[in-house]
């Protein structure tokens, strides 16, 4: 890995056109207090006026995204459950455009896992969220309701969720340590599927996840999927985001932008680290730089960022 300076727009002295936008939620579009600022909002709607597709990307569920996609105010490709899900824009019915569900093998070794030791699981099966009922997963589901605004359909035991498909299993925990042995105790271990070390915060509570998916589905995949339906290269994709789930379509984009106060392994895998986290319209400045934009971020004189220069990390 070297850096090399180009000039914003241009590389291998070709002016690029990109296409599509992928945006995480968490830690990325979103601020700190889950919402969108209103200059990463309206730097999105600029993009889209010129033509470029937006796509959310996240391991939230459809509804919350189609939520989020409201907020923002432009017509998006929906990209749930960490790239496992596509629901084409709203202007062309919401179609699904492809889907890869966790096999039944894989749900009943994950549901044992999770009996034996007593940890949270969650399953998300038909855009509802199922959990099994109990005392001391109350208080787990209500800080991950905070965090995601996401509602539980409780189930009275394990057993009702054997045999199932879900698009994605997510397991909770307070602790950093207790989802690191989680981790250890089922990384490589999952038939058919592959696991997710994530987390969530707010200025009150920071939960931390693992979560499985059908082996080999990630939102680089499910990008690459996307891009193949829109008949475009990944080379025309800009991609953003911060966390460990973001790495892989942060690789395969054409231009993959890590927020400042990413992880180690987004930033591993980005081609662009940004100086800017999402508190600071991370995603709309740096969308300034690769669209040429007009600047709506606060305190700065509006100017056309293709006169300037950004560095790439390549």
């Amino acid at each position: 890995r070297y850096q090399r300076r180009v000039r914003a727009g241009f590389l291998f002295g070709c002016v690029m056109r990109f296409k599509l936008i992928a945006l995480d939620l968490d830690g990325t579009l979103l601020n700190n207090d889950k919402s969108i600022s209103q200059e990463n909002r309206q730097a999105v709607q600029q993009a889209h006026a010129k033509g470029v597709h937006i796509a959310l990307a996240s391991g939230r569920n459809l509804n919350r995204l189609a939520e989020y996609e409201q907020e923002l105010g432009v017509d998006c490709f929906l990209l749930g459950y960490n790239g496992a899900k596509c629901l084409s824009k709203k202007s062309s019915d919401r179609q699904v455009l492809f889907h890869h569900p966790l096999s039944p093998e894989t749900t009943n070794y994950v549901l044992k896992y999770c009996q034996e030791n007593n940890v949270f699981i969650q399953l998300s099966l038909n855009e509802k969220v199922y959990a099994v009922e109990g005392h001391d997963r109350q208080s787990l589901a209500e800080v991950f309701h905070e965090l995601t605004q996401t509602v539980h359909d409780w189930v009275p035991d394990f057993s009702q969720l054997i045999n199932t498909s879900p698009t994605k299993i997510l397991m909770i925990s307070n602790s950093f340590e207790h989802r690191e042995k989680i981790h250890a105790d089922l990384q490589g271990k999952v038939p058919s599927g592959h696991l997710i070390k994530t987390h969530c915060r707010n200025q009150n509570h920071h939960q931390y996840y693992v979560e499985v998916m059908q082996k080999n589905v990630n939102k680089g995949f499910g990008l690459s999927l996307l891009c193949e339906k829109l008949g475009m290269l990944t080379s025309e994709l800009i991609a953003i985001g911060d966390d460990d789930n973001d790495a892989e379509m942060l690789k395969t984009a054409g231009l993959g932008v890590c927020l400042a106060q990413g992880s180690e392994l987004a930033k591993s895998m980005a081609n662009k680290i940004s100086p800017f986290s999402n508190q600071e319209h991370g995603v709309a400045r740096e969308l300034l730089e690769a669209l040429g934009l007009v600047d709506v971020t606060e305190g700065e004189k509006e100017r056309e960022i293709l006169s300037g220069e950004v560095q790439v990390l390549v």
